[in-house]
C-alpha cells in the first residue's frame, strides 16, 4: 500500500503491477478488479473489488485527502460531492453534521437549490446526534440548527429529515431506534462531517499526541 500510494502517475496498468499479492493467501481475497474514481472537483481514489469468496464481493477505497488554500474552496468542493450523490441518486441518504465546518456546504449547496441545478424534493438525511434536553425550537438544538442553515431554504420535505430527540424519555432506547431508522432507509449514502481545528470526530477529542 505504501508503494502504491506514494506511485508518481503511471498508467492504470502500471499501478495494477506496484500492487504486491504476495502475502495475501488466494483463498482469504482475490483482487478481481480495478476502477479509477472522479477527480474533477472532487475526491480522487482507486476502487478495488475483492473477493473474499466465491459467494461475497466487497469494496475497498483508499481515502484521497484534498488539500484546499481556502475555505471558499473547501466549501465548494465538499457541496460538489453532494451534488453529484443526489444528481447520481435523487432519492438518496445524506448523513449530515452541525457546527461550523459544514456550513459553508450548506450555503453553497443552497445556492445550487435556487439556481435550479439540483432538487431536494427526493432526498432524506439523518444527523449525527442531538444535545440531550433539547427540543427542535431551542435555538441551541441540532434541529434548530439544520433547520436554519439548511432545510428551510432548500426544497426538501421535512419529513424526510431525521434528527435525534433530545426529549426521549430513554435516551438509550432512542438509541436504538435511530440506528433502525437508518437502517430502515437502506443505510446512509454518504456522510458530511466536520473536524474543527483540531481533528475531532463527533465528540470525540484528539488525544496530546495527535
Amino acid at each position: 500500500y505504501k508503494k502504491f500510494s506514494e506511485a508518481t502517475e503511471p498508467t492504470i496498468k502500471e499501478r495494477w503491477k506496484k500492487i504486491s499479492l504476495d502475502n495475501i493467501p488466494k483463498e482469504a481475497c482475490i483482487v478481481r478488479g480495478i476502477e479509477r474514481g472522479a477527480e474533477e472537483d472532487g475526491p480522487k481514489f482507486w476502487k478495488f473489488n475483492i473477493r473474499k469468496d466465491k459467494n461475497s464481493i466487497s469494496k475497498v477505497i483508499i481515502m484521497k485527502f484534498i488539500k484546499t488554500d481556502s475555505y471558499a474552496k473547501l466549501r465548494r468542493i465538499a457541496a460538489n460531492i453532494i451534488f453529484a450523490q443526489i444528481i447520481n441518486k435523487p432519492d438518496c441518504v445524506l448523513g449530515l453534521a452541525t457546527g461550523s465546518s459544514p456550513i459553508g456546504t450548506y450555503d453553497k449547496l443552497t445556492e445550487y437549490n435556487k439556481e435550479g441545478t439540483i432538487d431536494f424534493t427526493k432526498v432524506k438525511s439523518v444527523n449525527l446526534d442531538e444535545y440531550v434536553g433539547l427540543d427542535g425550537t431551542n435555538e441551541q438544538s441540532y434541529r434548530y440548527f439544520m433547520n436554519k442553515n439548511l432545510f428551510d431554504r432548500v426544497n426538501i420535505n421535512k419529513a424526510n429529515t431525521f434528527v435525534p430527540s433530545g426529549t426521549a424519555k430513554d435516551i438509550e432506547k432512542e438509541g436504538e431506534e435511530y440506528d433502525k431508522l437508518i437502517k430502515s432507509l437502506g443505510g446512509i449514502d454518504i456522510q458530511l462531517l466536520g473536524i474543527g481545528l483540531d481533528g475531532h470526530i463527533g465528540v470525540n477529542e484528539p488525544d496530546e499526541f495527535f
